[in-house]
């Protein structure tokens, strides 16, 4: 998840079951709480049992082994607020607000201890990691690669100032792909002292995020409110290959794909995509919050959403006999599908809102 450029961030965490062989939704959802935690989060990356959470300047971890009685095991504070969390390995990075790049070892989950940090000149918006490496894009200069082999002292190897103003990355092989104010920028990083800018796929507006699956990518075009599937599978020429329409749904803030599935986050809640056909994506199904969805995660069987009012949701998906169970406090409708959507648990989180610091 990239840090957001516009409005609120919004906090709280959703986790949704996906079966393997296909997803849908039913007419009701049955919520029922069953635990929470006080405290904000605005990002999480999830590895095994574990999710890592950022809550206000703490990088918090849960033990996710047994999803109904998700609890935490550890926590380390860090400087200012912590914007986005990803994983490589032993290792959690952090992005806060001082836009310094944190590196945190859990090898022990129960005690995550800092590493090193490095801290660019310019405006950090997003990180992934790889091997060695970590990729990360500044808003006004462009990707940035640090060598992190030496946790303690990492070290910059390249920069490529791409002309445009950069938003989000996602690795994919041997490729970076950044979206830019004017679209889609796939970078050959096979050596990192040298990056290369191998193509470009021109879409002239705010782009968000973006997700690398196969041969395309999944584009937020914020301005158009839609969902553009690009085909890098010629990566010096990517093309257009299909498109979605979101805009009844507001403001898209993450997207992830499962297998033939996209799940888009909205500012209603969790729309979920048929991609079988890219060139023609459809309308599979959909779970509507009461407040705005900012993050979303996939792993295994399981979505993790960030909401910010009701926190941390976890949601069953079984086939089946439809039913209607109304929970003491909340009823959330879905439609389209034959499968029903059942609550495991909830974990709360107060709201987090943050100033927009871009322009």
């Amino acid at each position: 998840m990239q840090i957001k450029l516009s409005g609120s961030i919004y906090t709280g965490m959703v986790i949704f079951f996906i079966i393997t062989s296909g997803i849908s939704s039913a007419d009701v959802v049955n919520m029922e709480k069953v635990s929470f935690l006080e405290g904000n989060v605005s990002s999480l990356t999830i590895a095994e049992n574990y999710t890592y959470i950022a809550q206000g300047h703490d990088l918090v971890v849960l033990d996710g082994t047994n999803v109904s009685n998700i609890s935490e095991i550890g926590r380390l504070a860090v400087p200012w607020e912590i914007h986005d969390v990803v994983i490589s390995g032993n290792y959690v990075y952090v992005t806060n607000g001082t836009n310094s790049l944190f590196s945190v070892n859990i090898t022990d989950p129960s005690s995550p201890m800092f590493e090193g940090s490095f801290d660019p000149s310019g405006l950090v918006v997003d990180v992934e990691v790889a091997g060695n490496y970590a990729y990360v894009i500044d808003h006004h200069n462009g990707l940035i690669i640090e060598d992190i082999s030496n946790l303690s002292s990492p070290t910059q190897v390249s920069s490529l100032n791409l002309n445009d103003l950069a938003y989000g990355i996602a690795l994919s092989g041997k490729y970076a792909y950044v979206t830019v104010w004017n679209g889609l920028m796939i970078i050959d990083i096979s050596d990192p002292a040298s990056p290369i800018i191998m193509g470009n796929h021109a879409i002239p507006e705010y782009n968000n995020d973006v997700y690398v699956s196969g041969n395309y990518a999944y584009m937020i075009c914020d301005e158009s409110n839609t969902l553009e599937i690009v085909d890098i599978s010629n990566p010096v020429e990517p093309s257009f290959a299909g498109i979605y329409y979101y805009a009844a749904d507001g403001q898209a803030y993450d997207v992830a794909v499962s297998g033939n599935y996209v799940c888009l986050a909205v500012c209603g809640g969790l729309r979920i995509l048929d991609i079988t056909d890219p060139a023609a994506p459809t309308f599979a199904g959909s779970y509507d919050t009461n407040g705005s969805v900012s993050d979303v995660e996939v792993t295994g069987n399981y979505v993790y959403v960030t909401e910010d009012k009701d926190g941390l949701l976890i949601l069953d998906l079984n086939t089946g006999t439809e039913t209607t169970t109304q929970a003491a406090n909340s009823t959330r409708n879905s439609t389209a599908g034959k499968e029903k959507l059942n609550v495991l648990c909830t974990y709360t989180f107060p709201i987090l809102h943050l100033k927009a610091f871009l322009h």
